[in-house]
């Protein structure tokens, strides 16, 4: 979930993601919205979020769900991290969906979770 956190930055700040909002916004490509989910807003489409920041957070959920995760747990935490960058993107005019949805399940049920599942050091054999 990192990785493609970090991936998804890298991507909106200069990568092909951010190409494809350029020539959106320039009026002269409407590939974006056949890759994100879009809704009609004043008359014509915006989309709202990629179909691969949606498939990360799908294979996330199922991680967590194989971890023991309460379902609700896992919604709640996916809708805060797209709410938190739906809400931060139309603040800034775009923002990569991955780092949000990453804090938002990270930090309250995975870092947890993982802290208590870690196992300590193998003691040295000081001999």
């Amino acid at each position: 979930m990192t990785v493609a956190a970090v991936v998804n930055l890298w991507s909106m700040g200069g990568g092909f993601t951010r190409a494809l909002l350029e020539s959106y916004r320039e009026g002269t490509s409407t590939l974006l919205l056949y890759l994100t989910l879009a809704v009609p807003v004043g008359g014509r489409l915006v989309p709202i979020v990629g179909i691969g920041d949606l498939v990360v957070g799908g294979a996330a959920a199922a991680a967590l769900l194989r971890l023991g995760v309460r379902p609700l747990g896992i919604a709640s935490a996916l809708a805060d991290g797209l709410l938190g960058a739906l809400a931060y993107g139309r603040w800034r005019g775009g923002a990569p969906a991955l780092p949000f949805v990453a804090v938002a399940v990270l930090v309250p049920i995975g870092w947890p979770r993982i802290r208590r599942n870690a196992k300590p050091p193998a003691p040295v054999d000081g001999t």
